[in-house]
């Protein structure tokens, strides 16, 4: 199983717009999966 740390901040509505639209053309693949995050850890198996 992987593990993985997220942060959620607290945006201002054109803030989250700015990172949705960004994520959706350059991440099509997580962007539907996660809200704006920041990763703190790098994934790990243990």
């Amino acid at each position: 199983m992987s593990l993985l740390v997220l942060a959620y901040p607290e945006l201002s509505n054109a803030d989250r717009e700015c990172i949705r639209a960004f994520r959706e053309r350059y991440d099509p693949l997580y962007y539907p999966v996660v809200a704006p995050h920041f990763t703190l850890v790098f994934p790990t198996f243990g």
